[in-house]
């Protein structure tokens, strides 16, 4: 901005000051200078104030005024700050905005996710539900034992009911099966039981090679009250298999039958053939010993055995039972003596160890009532040796009567067989033909041959009805019956 005094006589020599009102606070005296400059001058009204001196001093404070306006720029506008502000307003609701649509999908997406893993439990929950339902149904009504078992030998929270009915014992779960086992089973199969658990939770040992080891594989399970007496027994089978996650064995799975049936059924079948062994040894024996010689040995035998029946019966109420003893020894020498002499070894043996139960018992320094029950025992052995002897020498005569009889049956058998033959053989040739049996003895031929004699007879027959007999019509015209006879006879010559 430039200005300059009306001063000409020695103008060079005029000052000046001049002060920007709204900019400059004080006058800037510029000197001889006749312009001001001002920079960075904001948008406004502003009064330019301006006052010179001449070249002797004298200033005229009056000086010059001039009202200036400085047109701001836009940004410094009142609507350019309103539309900023606008602006910014909106940008902030646009924010808002956008982060409320995202907050709210994020929300919807964690609600469907929510909605999602809820379903996804439920059914989940469901599945485990009814795959518990299952599980409780199988172990529910399952017949054999079925439990999980851990290293420290403790039983898992499910097992079949089963189990209970099997062990006679409730609430199993989270129980130590060695315990469970104690006062059931002796403590020797506790502890192979103990090593053989050890063995299947070692993987280093090869699983079929410890079946064999297995203590329980069939063992009997005895039960008590609580006030130890013994209530029964059962034979159970238990059965042991590894359940691995990865390398690891995790637990056994064990299953428990029932197999009491199975083992009894096997003991009688035991004995069962232990009779029948012995039956054929005493069949052997008997075979050789004259019929008489046998019935006064049996008669004996008897008399001897109601004797000592008599004198055990008899052996509370009498206080000298050494004497008995001594009876009852003499009675057994006897049937073991004569047994000897028949050379009848089964009855000698029993004889003898009936000797051996008296022996023990003198040994004892006072004799009791109650060590008479082993001999009561010995005695109904032989009672039932005794009688099974008797049964077998009955059996061996029905058996003789009843082969006679069917000798004579095969002999009526065969004059049969070769009637039925003549009939259908005449039957189909068309031939009327009679058979005559009335002078044939069948049960005089000799047994061995009776064979024999059939199939000569047979083929006479054939050849007779095939070759020498006409047919009816044949007959009659050669002035013969028309129905021919096959005549069968046998004689006896001495």
């Amino acid at each position: 901005m430039n200005f300059a005094a009306l001063d000409f006589s020695t103008p060079g020599k005029n000052k000046y000051a001049y002060k920007l009102e709204g900019f400059d606070q004080d006058w800037i005296y510029c000197g001889t200078r006749r312009f001001a400059n001002y920079t960075n001058l904001n948008g406004g009204h502003y009064i330019f104030r301006v006052k010179g001196a001449n070249s002797d001093g004298i200033w005229n404070e009056d000086g010059l005024s001039v009202r200036v306006f400085i047109a701001p720029p836009f940004w410094e506008t009142w609507w350019f700050k309103f539309i900023m502000v606008m602006l910014l307003l909106a940008l902030v609701y646009i924010i808002i905005y956008v982060r409320m649509r995202s907050v709210n999908a994020q929300k919807r997406k964690l609600e469907l996710e929510v909605s999602q893993r809820t379903r996804e439990l439920n059914q989940s929950n469901y599945e485990l539900l009814r795959a518990k339902r299952d599980t409780d149904d199988i172990l529910n009504n399952v017949e054999e034992g079925l439990f999980l078992l851990n290293s420290d030998c403790v039983i898992g929270s499910q097992y079949s009911m089963a189990l209970e009915k099997l062990l006679k014992e409730a609430n199993l779960a989270n129980l130590n099966f060695l315990n469970i086992l104690e006062n059931k089973v002796s403590r020797e199969i506790i502890n192979n039981t103990t090593e053989y658990l050890r063995l299947m939770f070692t993987a280093d040992v090869d699983e079929e090679a410890l079946r064999d080891l297995n203590p329980l594989q069939e063992v009997e399970i005895n039960f008590t009250d609580e006030s130890g007496t013994w209530l029964g027994s059962k034979f159970l089978s238990f059965n042991f298999r590894r359940i691995y996650e990865g390398s690891k064995i995790l637990n056994l799975i064990v299953t428990v039958v029932d197999v009491t049936e199975q083992v009894v059924l096997s003991k009688k079948l035991k004995m069962s053939e232990e009779r029948t062994q012995n039956q054929m040894e005493w069949l052997v024996n008997i075979l050789h010993i004259e019929p008489a010689l046998l019935n006064e040995f049996l008669a004996g035998v008897e008399s001897e055995l109601n004797y000592v029946d008599s004198l055990l019966k008899h052996a509370g109420g009498n206080g000298n039972l050494l004497h008995i003893l001594e009876e009852i020894y003499r009675s057994m020498h006897l049937i073991k003596g004569n047994a000897t002499l028949l050379d009848l070894k089964f009855f000698a043996d029993l004889a003898h160890q009936f000797e051996d139960e008296i022996s023990e018992m003198k040994k004892s320094p006072e004799i009791q009532v109650n060590d008479f029950i082993p001999l009561v025992i010995r005695l109904g052995e032989l009672k039932q040796n005794l009688f099974e002897v008797k049964k077998l020498i009955e059996r061996m005569v029905s058996f003789h009567e009843h082969f006679q009889l069917k000798k004579n049956e095969e002999s009526d058998l065969l004059v049969r067989s070769i009637k039925n033959l003549i009939h259908h053989l005449a039957r189909d040739l068309g031939k009327e033909v009679e058979f005559n049996f009335t002078n044939f003895q069948s049960i005089s031929l000799p047994y061995q041959y009776r064979l024999l004699v059939k199939e000569i007879l047979i083929q006479l027959v054939r050849n007779a009805l095939y070759h020498g007999i006409e047919s009816p019509q044949e007959r009659l015209d050669r002035k013969k019956r028309p129905v021919a006879t096959i005549t069968l006879s046998s004689e006896i010559k001495r």
